[in-house]
Protein backbone atom coordinates (compact mmCIF):
# COMPACT_ATOMS: atom_id res chain seq x y z
CA UNK A 1 0.00 0.00 0.00
CA UNK A 2 2.86 2.16 1.06
CA UNK A 3 4.37 1.92 -2.48
CA UNK A 4 1.42 2.81 -4.01
CA UNK A 5 1.07 6.00 -2.61
CA UNK A 6 4.44 6.32 -2.71
CA UNK A 7 4.08 5.70 -6.92
CA UNK A 8 1.19 8.10 -6.93
CA UNK A 9 2.36 11.19 -5.09
CA UNK A 10 5.91 11.02 -6.74
CA UNK A 11 6.73 14.06 -8.76
CA UNK A 12 9.51 13.29 -11.35
CA UNK A 13 10.12 16.93 -11.94
CA UNK A 14 9.86 17.97 -8.40
CA UNK A 15 12.37 15.92 -7.23
CA UNK A 16 14.92 16.32 -10.38
CA UNK A 17 14.06 20.35 -9.58
CA UNK A 18 14.66 19.14 -5.40
CA UNK A 19 18.09 17.29 -6.36
CA UNK A 20 19.47 20.45 -8.56
CA UNK A 21 18.56 22.88 -5.62
CA UNK A 22 20.43 20.70 -3.45
CA UNK A 23 23.20 20.61 -5.37
CA UNK A 24 22.96 24.17 -6.60
CA UNK A 25 23.20 25.35 -2.79
CA UNK A 26 26.06 23.07 -2.03
CA UNK A 27 28.27 24.56 -4.27
CA UNK A 28 27.36 28.38 -3.43
CA UNK A 29 27.97 27.41 -0.03
CA UNK A 30 31.07 26.19 -1.01
CA UNK A 31 31.78 28.98 -3.31
CA UNK A 32 30.93 31.40 -0.52
CA UNK A 33 33.09 28.87 2.14
CA UNK A 34 35.99 30.01 -0.56
CA UNK A 35 35.06 33.27 -0.72
CA UNK A 36 35.49 34.36 3.05
CA UNK A 37 38.63 32.52 3.29
CA UNK A 38 40.10 34.35 0.64
CA UNK A 39 38.90 37.87 2.13
CA UNK A 40 40.00 36.67 5.74
CA UNK A 41 43.77 35.85 4.04
CA UNK A 42 43.66 39.22 2.68
CA UNK A 43 42.83 41.28 5.51
CA UNK A 44 45.48 39.07 7.08
CA UNK A 45 48.24 40.15 4.45
CA UNK A 46 46.89 44.11 4.47
CA UNK A 47 47.46 44.00 8.70
CA UNK A 48 50.59 43.15 8.10
CA UNK A 49 51.02 45.69 4.93
CA UNK A 50 49.54 48.10 7.19
CA UNK A 51 47.10 49.27 4.26
CA UNK A 52 44.50 48.78 6.95
CA UNK A 53 43.89 50.81 10.20
CA UNK A 54 43.72 48.88 12.94
CA UNK A 55 40.22 49.16 13.83
CA UNK A 56 38.97 48.89 10.01
CA UNK A 57 40.45 45.69 10.59
CA UNK A 58 38.93 44.92 13.47
CA UNK A 59 35.24 45.93 12.22
CA UNK A 60 36.22 43.57 8.55
CA UNK A 61 37.04 40.53 11.12
CA UNK A 62 34.26 40.85 12.63
CA UNK A 63 31.91 40.87 9.36
CA UNK A 64 33.74 38.04 8.19
CA UNK A 65 33.60 35.75 11.40
CA UNK A 66 29.52 36.91 11.21
CA UNK A 67 29.31 35.36 7.87
CA UNK A 68 31.41 32.47 8.78
CA UNK A 69 28.86 31.74 11.84
CA UNK A 70 26.07 31.92 9.87
CA UNK A 71 27.29 29.71 7.04
CA UNK A 72 27.74 27.21 9.67
CA UNK A 73 24.49 27.17 11.67
CA UNK A 74 22.24 27.53 8.29
CA UNK A 75 23.61 23.86 6.96
CA UNK A 76 19.82 23.74 5.30
CA UNK A 77 20.01 27.22 3.68
CA UNK A 78 18.94 27.88 -0.02
CA UNK A 79 20.84 28.53 -2.98
CA UNK A 80 19.45 31.96 -3.22
CA UNK A 81 19.86 32.48 0.63
CA UNK A 82 23.52 31.99 0.42
CA UNK A 83 23.92 34.27 -2.32
CA UNK A 84 22.14 37.09 -0.64
CA UNK A 85 23.89 36.57 2.51
CA UNK A 86 27.30 36.73 0.00
CA UNK A 87 25.90 39.73 -1.58
CA UNK A 88 25.34 41.16 1.76
CA UNK A 89 28.88 40.76 3.01
CA UNK A 90 30.09 42.10 -0.24
CA UNK A 91 27.87 45.31 0.00
CA UNK A 92 29.44 45.70 3.94
CA UNK A 93 33.06 44.88 3.29
CA UNK A 94 32.75 47.36 0.73
CA UNK A 95 31.68 50.00 2.98
CA UNK A 96 33.49 48.86 5.79
CA UNK A 97 36.73 49.56 3.43
CA UNK A 98 35.78 52.78 1.75
CA UNK A 99 35.08 53.98 5.74
CA UNK A 100 38.61 53.06 6.60
CA UNK A 101 40.02 54.73 3.43
CA UNK A 102 38.40 57.92 4.28
CA UNK A 103 39.62 57.64 8.18
CA UNK A 104 43.14 56.67 7.06
CA UNK A 105 43.96 60.29 6.50
CA UNK A 106 44.11 61.09 10.18
CA UNK A 107 44.77 57.82 10.81
CA UNK A 108 48.30 58.43 8.60
CA UNK A 109 48.87 61.90 9.45
CA UNK A 110 49.16 60.72 13.57
CA UNK A 111 51.15 58.59 12.81
CA UNK A 112 53.47 60.84 10.45
CA UNK A 113 53.50 62.96 12.84
CA UNK A 114 54.71 61.00 16.01
CA UNK A 115 57.61 59.43 14.00
CA UNK A 116 58.97 62.68 12.59
CA UNK A 117 58.83 64.39 16.04
CA UNK A 118 60.27 61.50 18.08
CA UNK A 119 63.17 61.58 14.85
CA UNK A 120 64.04 65.47 15.49
CA UNK A 121 63.91 64.75 19.43
CA UNK A 122 66.86 62.27 18.80
CA UNK A 123 68.91 64.80 16.75
CA UNK A 124 68.08 67.12 19.43
CA UNK A 125 66.21 69.35 16.98
CA UNK A 126 62.89 69.29 19.66
CA UNK A 127 63.07 70.47 22.89
CA UNK A 128 62.09 67.77 26.02
CA UNK A 129 58.81 70.87 26.52
CA UNK A 130 58.31 70.96 22.59
CA UNK A 131 58.45 67.12 22.37
CA UNK A 132 56.28 66.79 25.44
CA UNK A 133 53.55 69.10 23.59
CA UNK A 134 53.32 67.89 20.24
CA UNK A 135 52.77 64.53 21.88
CA UNK A 136 50.56 65.55 23.61
CA UNK A 137 48.42 67.12 21.03
CA UNK A 138 48.86 63.73 18.72
CA UNK A 139 47.24 61.63 21.79
CA UNK A 140 44.35 63.37 22.21
CA UNK A 141 43.31 63.35 18.36
CA UNK A 142 44.35 59.71 18.52
CA UNK A 143 41.77 59.73 21.43
CA UNK A 144 39.02 61.58 19.65
CA UNK A 145 40.02 59.52 16.23
CA UNK A 146 39.57 56.14 18.08
CA UNK A 147 35.69 57.16 19.26
CA UNK A 148 34.93 58.84 15.97
CA UNK A 149 35.60 56.13 13.65
CA UNK A 150 32.75 56.80 10.96
CA UNK A 151 33.16 60.84 10.88
CA UNK A 152 33.46 62.73 7.39
CA UNK A 153 36.60 63.17 5.42
CA UNK A 154 35.73 67.09 5.73
CA UNK A 155 35.82 66.51 9.16
CA UNK A 156 39.25 64.09 8.89
CA UNK A 157 40.83 66.69 6.89
CA UNK A 158 39.77 69.42 9.30
CA UNK A 159 41.94 67.95 12.04
CA UNK A 160 44.44 66.86 9.78
CA UNK A 161 44.86 70.68 9.42
CA UNK A 162 45.11 71.24 13.16
CA UNK A 163 47.21 68.85 13.79
CA UNK A 164 50.03 70.72 11.22
CA UNK A 165 49.04 74.25 12.25
CA UNK A 166 49.51 72.78 16.02
CA UNK A 167 53.31 71.66 15.52
CA UNK A 168 54.05 74.37 12.90
CA UNK A 169 53.55 76.46 15.83
CA UNK A 170 55.23 74.83 18.55
CA UNK A 171 58.21 73.70 16.94
CA UNK A 172 58.17 77.62 15.35
CA UNK A 173 61.67 76.58 13.15
CA UNK A 174 61.26 77.30 9.48
CA UNK A 175 63.95 75.23 8.28
CA UNK A 176 63.24 72.22 10.80
CA UNK A 177 59.59 72.53 8.67
CA UNK A 178 60.88 72.38 5.22
CA UNK A 179 62.78 69.28 6.67
CA UNK A 180 59.66 67.92 7.84
CA UNK A 181 57.54 68.47 4.85
CA UNK A 182 60.22 67.11 1.94
CA UNK A 183 60.11 63.97 3.99
CA UNK A 184 56.74 64.04 4.26
CA UNK A 185 56.22 64.85 0.35
CA UNK A 186 58.30 62.51 -0.88
CA UNK A 187 56.04 59.87 0.59
CA UNK A 188 53.15 57.90 -1.89
CA UNK A 189 49.70 58.57 -1.31
CA UNK A 190 47.92 57.21 1.58
CA UNK A 191 47.10 54.09 1.48
CA UNK A 192 49.97 52.28 -0.18
CA UNK A 193 52.12 49.71 1.13
CA UNK A 194 55.02 51.92 -0.04
CA UNK A 195 54.19 54.89 2.55
CA UNK A 196 53.37 52.77 5.68
CA UNK A 197 56.91 50.38 5.29
CA UNK A 198 58.54 53.44 4.98
CA UNK A 199 56.43 54.84 8.19
CA UNK A 200 57.63 51.43 9.93
CA UNK A 201 61.47 52.24 8.78
CA UNK A 202 61.33 55.44 10.28
CA UNK A 203 59.68 54.05 13.27
CA UNK A 204 62.03 51.91 13.99
CA UNK A 205 65.24 53.74 13.38
CA UNK A 206 63.44 55.99 15.59
CA UNK A 207 63.07 54.22 18.32
CA UNK A 208 66.61 52.31 17.93
CA UNK A 209 68.44 55.39 17.73
CA UNK A 210 66.09 57.13 20.69
CA UNK A 211 66.98 53.62 23.17
CA UNK A 212 70.96 53.71 21.95
CA UNK A 213 70.90 57.61 23.62
CA UNK A 214 69.50 56.79 26.58
CA UNK A 215 71.56 53.50 26.95
CA UNK A 216 74.57 55.81 26.67
CA UNK A 217 73.76 58.60 28.62
CA UNK A 218 72.99 58.20 32.51
CA UNK A 219 69.76 60.03 33.46
CA UNK A 220 69.37 60.33 37.63
CA UNK A 221 65.64 61.16 36.72
CA UNK A 222 65.30 58.38 34.40
CA UNK A 223 66.97 56.39 36.78
CA UNK A 224 64.94 57.05 40.07
CA UNK A 225 61.68 56.59 37.48
CA UNK A 226 62.88 53.43 37.39
CA UNK A 227 63.26 52.61 40.29
CA UNK A 228 59.87 53.97 41.62
CA UNK A 229 57.90 51.82 39.03
CA UNK A 230 59.50 48.72 39.98
CA UNK A 231 59.97 49.73 43.94
CA UNK A 232 55.77 50.77 44.24
CA UNK A 233 54.40 47.71 43.31
CA UNK A 234 56.42 45.59 45.97
CA UNK A 235 56.13 48.24 48.56
CA UNK A 236 52.29 48.31 47.96
CA UNK A 237 51.99 44.35 48.28
CA UNK A 238 54.56 44.22 51.10
CA UNK A 239 52.13 46.89 53.38
CA UNK A 240 49.01 44.37 52.18
CA UNK A 241 50.52 41.27 53.35
CA UNK A 242 51.60 42.58 56.52
CA UNK A 243 48.75 43.62 57.30
CA UNK A 244 47.27 40.48 56.59
CA UNK A 245 49.47 38.80 58.49
CA UNK A 246 48.65 41.28 61.62
CA UNK A 247 44.89 40.93 61.21
CA UNK A 248 45.69 37.02 61.19
CA UNK A 249 47.46 37.57 64.88
CA UNK A 250 44.82 39.56 66.10
CA UNK A 251 42.11 36.75 65.47
CA UNK A 252 44.55 33.67 66.55
CA UNK A 253 45.11 35.48 70.26
CA UNK A 254 41.85 35.83 70.69
CA UNK A 255 40.84 32.28 70.91
CA UNK A 256 43.08 31.51 73.34
CA UNK A 257 40.95 28.95 74.68
CA UNK A 258 40.05 27.39 71.63
CA UNK A 259 42.47 24.14 70.94
CA UNK A 260 45.79 25.18 68.48
CA UNK A 261 43.87 23.76 65.44
CA UNK A 262 41.27 26.26 65.67
CA UNK A 263 43.40 29.49 66.22
CA UNK A 264 45.05 28.65 63.02
CA UNK A 265 41.67 28.29 61.48
CA UNK A 266 41.42 32.01 62.86
CA UNK A 267 44.73 32.79 61.81
CA UNK A 268 43.99 31.92 58.44
CA UNK A 269 41.00 33.43 57.85
CA UNK A 270 42.10 36.39 59.58
CA UNK A 271 44.64 37.00 57.10
CA UNK A 272 41.68 36.86 53.95
CA UNK A 273 40.11 39.00 55.85
CA UNK A 274 42.35 41.76 56.94
CA UNK A 275 40.55 45.00 55.54
CA UNK A 276 37.33 43.69 57.59
CA UNK A 277 39.43 42.30 60.80
CA UNK A 278 42.66 45.18 60.80
CA UNK A 279 40.12 48.37 61.10
CA UNK A 280 37.30 46.55 63.26
CA UNK A 281 40.13 46.37 66.10
CA UNK A 282 41.39 49.50 65.07
CA UNK A 283 37.85 51.35 65.94
CA UNK A 284 38.19 48.49 69.02
CA UNK A 285 41.63 50.00 70.29
CA UNK A 286 40.49 54.03 69.99
CA UNK A 287 37.28 52.49 72.26
CA UNK A 288 39.41 51.29 74.90
CA UNK A 289 38.86 48.03 74.48
CA UNK A 290 42.60 47.27 72.17
CA UNK A 291 43.44 43.02 71.61
CA UNK A 292 45.60 40.97 73.51
CA UNK A 293 48.86 39.06 72.51
CA UNK A 294 49.79 36.33 73.66
CA UNK A 295 52.78 35.46 70.95
CA UNK A 296 53.42 37.63 67.84
CA UNK A 297 51.61 35.35 64.97
CA UNK A 298 49.85 32.35 66.35
CA UNK A 299 50.48 31.10 70.05
CA UNK A 300 50.58 27.37 69.51
CA UNK A 301 52.96 26.29 71.80
CA UNK A 302 53.08 27.35 75.97
CA UNK A 303 56.07 28.02 77.39
CA UNK A 304 57.34 27.84 81.36
CA UNK A 305 59.68 31.12 81.47
CA UNK A 306 61.43 29.77 83.74
CA UNK A 307 63.48 27.13 81.07
CA UNK A 308 64.03 30.26 78.90
CA UNK A 309 66.34 32.37 81.33
CA UNK A 310 67.66 34.51 78.05
CA UNK A 311 64.31 34.95 77.10
CA UNK A 312 62.80 33.99 73.58
CA UNK A 313 64.24 34.08 70.18
CA UNK A 314 62.00 36.25 67.73
CA UNK A 315 60.76 33.38 65.40
CA UNK A 316 60.11 31.44 68.89
CA UNK A 317 58.22 34.57 69.85
CA UNK A 318 55.89 34.19 67.16
CA UNK A 319 54.57 30.89 68.07
CA UNK A 320 55.13 30.78 71.87
CA UNK A 321 53.00 31.96 74.74
CA UNK A 322 53.78 32.22 78.43
CA UNK A 323 52.07 29.49 80.41
CA UNK A 324 49.17 30.49 82.82
CA UNK A 325 49.33 34.48 82.28
CA UNK A 326 47.83 34.80 78.95
CA UNK A 327 45.45 32.21 79.65
CA UNK A 328 44.22 33.46 82.83
CA UNK A 329 43.52 37.05 81.22
CA UNK A 330 41.88 35.11 78.43
CA UNK A 331 39.51 33.61 80.99
CA UNK A 332 38.95 36.83 83.10
CA UNK A 333 38.35 38.58 79.32
CA UNK A 334 35.30 35.89 78.46
CA UNK A 335 34.40 36.03 82.45
CA UNK A 336 33.63 39.82 81.71
CA UNK A 337 31.80 39.40 78.67
CA UNK A 338 29.21 36.68 80.35
CA UNK A 339 29.03 39.30 83.12
CA UNK A 340 28.29 41.82 80.90
CA UNK A 341 25.72 39.94 78.80
CA UNK A 342 24.33 38.57 81.74
CA UNK A 343 23.33 42.32 83.39
CA UNK A 344 21.87 42.83 80.17
CA UNK A 345 19.16 40.40 80.44
CA UNK A 346 18.24 41.43 84.26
Amino acid sequence: MGDVVANVTYNKDRAADQRAEKKEARSNRNDFRDQLTKMTRTLEQQVKDTTVTPEGATLLQAAFDEATTWLAANTSATSDQILDKSQTLLDKTTTLYNDDRTRFILFNEIKFWNVMVTMLHNENKVADDKLKAIQKNLDTNQLWYSKNLNDTLLTYQTKVDDINTFINTTIADTDIMAELNTKKASLDTPNTTVQLNQFKQFVEQAQAERQAREDSEFNMSRLFGKIYDGSFDAIYYAIMGALALYSGAILANQVMLRPPSIRILYFIWGCLCFFYVFPYYIIQSIRGKPPFFASYMIPLYEYNPDNYPNGLSFFQKLVMYRSGEYLDKARNELHKAAEAALATTK
